[in-house]
């Protein structure tokens, strides 16, 4: 044999097998990266689809996501489930792709929205949603005017002072709310009196308001309340014997008030089955 071309063939079966890494390396980092990107899709700051777990027992979608982001992951339109227990959608982009809200909310039993944009579209989206049944805020909207057809919403929770009082209004023709957050200098008395419309409420959260000893009596008109906050309303003393009048009050939050520590003292001997809590924008100090 001849010893170059000995020498010559190994090198040959050297170089080939250098190639063959060299392939096989980028491969691997071709499919990491792959991989990368589209987990990067939904477990980054602009998250777009999250599953709670493999069942679809709870689903979330996030902002909106390109098609080909839902056929990576097999969830296109959620077409792997037949059905949604209960649904947590959240709203931070006023561009979301309605039509798999819409896919999202039929499927779904029950739907909580969470909306942190302004948009009229999703509040309209809402009204023609009977699935959702509690809504959270975290912005002002340009106008409130949708909700007036939410009447199958049970939960309003809005996280930022109102700019605009109108909304009281709103809310007193929505028969079927049970659980109603509110905050902000806007709410006053006469706010109050709009409020009390709603009759069916069960847990109203009034924070932060301009609310007084004279508009307290109107809470006299939800005898189904079992919870209330008045956190930083101007009361005083004088609003505990009306609200030791609410049959149904099983929670009072009275923190950052005008009223006394000796007064509530008292109002616990007199009513011992509901819990007070009194402290700093709601800092429990249960009296008890």
């Amino acid at each position: 044999m001849n010893p170059s071309s000995g020498h010559a063939e190994s090198g040959n079966v050297r170089r080939d097998t250098l190639v063959l890494r060299v392939i096989r390396v980028a491969l691997y980092l071709t499919t990491l990266a792959g991989i990368l990107l589209v987990f990067g899709w939904c477990y980054t700051a602009d998250q777009t689809v999250k599953l709670v777990n493999q069942g679809f027992g709870s689903a979330t979608i996030v902002r909106r996501a390109p098609d080909w982001v839902y056929k990576q992951l097999g969830l296109q339109y959620l077409a792997l489930s037949d059905s949604v227990a209960k649904a947590s959608i959240l709203i931070s982009d006023d561009t979301l792709n309605e039509n798999r809200l819409f896919d999202l909310a039929a499927r779904a039993e029950t739907a909580v929205v969470d909306i942190e944009c302004r948009s009229l579209h999703v509040l309209n989206w809402i009204a023609e949603t009977d699935s959702v049944e509690a809504v959270h805020i975290f912005e002002n909207q340009e106008t409130w005017e949708a909700i007036k057809e939410w009447s199958h919403v049970r939960s309003l929770r809005i996280y930022v002072p109102l700019e605009d009082a109108s909304l009281c209004q709103t809310i007193s023709i929505l028969d079927q709310l049970t659980d109603l957050e509110l905050q902000g200098r806007k709410i006053d008395n006469a706010c109050l009196k709009e409020i009390v419309q709603s009759s069916s409420l069960r847990s109203l959260l009034l924070n932060d308001t301009r609310i007084t000893d004279v508009g307290i009596s109107e809470l006299c008109k939800l005898s189904n309340l079992e919870t209330l906050s008045l956190q930083g309303a101007a009361i005083t003393d004088e609003a505990l014997p009306v609200l030791g009048k609410l049959s149904s009050l099983q929670h009072l939050f009275v923190g950052n008030t005008m009223i006394s520590q000796s007064a509530l003292e008292e109002f616990i001997r007199q009513y011992p089955d509901i819990n007070v809590v009194h402290g700093f924008d709601g800092a429990a100090s249960a009296l008890r």
